[in-house]
């Protein structure tokens, strides 16, 4: 069963008795609760949720004493905690408009209308190549950073650029068949007159507004 993690708020434990720590900080600055309007009551509501967390965490921390009544406690004060944070924080600063980046940032609010920017693939993916199989030679991508197949965070797969030639390309135009792939491997196929010849291949991530990372090295394989 999958758990739906509330997108202001980080799931474990620890993070988020932390996480509620620094939104507390950052809210208490006296500049920060004028320029959001953060009232005397609503300061005192997130100061005695986190005094609540900190208390039932100690209770809960203390291995030779503590019951699963005190693990039990701990979680709903985190809980609660948390339902107190989210609504002062969408009254505060959710359609402010004397909000800033920053309060949306450390408080971890979607700003209206703002797109996360999606950056370019920085390096080349992985890539294996496979030529066991008559007629078919499958390729083998992976995020070179984690030696893992498939694709890396921020990318929507990878461009498999490939031609039969007699002779190593010099350039990437002269691989002239093209293909997307989002999950590895991907697999090309041949005809019966194909078997025997060298064809050359190069892979590039691509994010999701079809923007290609630098090309991996030509790679080549014969055709079986």
């Amino acid at each position: 069963m999958s758990t739906t993690q509330h997108p202001m708020f980080p799931y474990s434990i620890p993070a988020r008795i932390a996480d509620l720590h620094g939104k507390m900080a950052y809210l208490s600055d006296k500049d920060v609760a004028e320029r959001l309007g953060l009232t005397e009551l609503q300061r005192n509501e997130l100061s005695a949720a986190v005094t609540a967390v900190n208390q039932a965490n100690a209770k809960a921390e203390e291995k030779e004493t503590r019951s699963k009544l005190d693990v039990f406690n701990r979680r709903e004060a985190i809980r609660e905690a948390h339902v107190v944070f989210r609504r002062v924080i969408n009254i505060c600063v959710a359609n402010n408009p004397d909000a800033i980046p920053e309060d949306y940032e450390a408080l971890s609010v979607p700003r209206p209308g703002y797109k996360t920017p999606l950056p370019v693939p920085a390096k080349a993916p992985g890539v294996s190549l496979d030529s066991g199989m008559i007629r078919r030679t499958t390729v083998v991508f992976y995020d070179a950073d984690g030696n893992k197949r498939g694709k890396p965070h921020g990318v929507s797969g990878a461009v498999v650029r490939w031609a039969i030639r007699d002779t190593p390309p010099t350039d990437i135009n002269e691989l002239i068949h093209a293909a997307l792939d989002s999950a590895s491997p991907f697999h090309i196929d041949f005809t019966e007159e194909q078997r025997g010849k060298r064809v050359y291949l190069c892979l590039a991530w691509q994010n999701p507004k079809g923007k290609n990372g630098p090309w991996s090295e030509i790679l080549s394989t014969l055709i079986q």
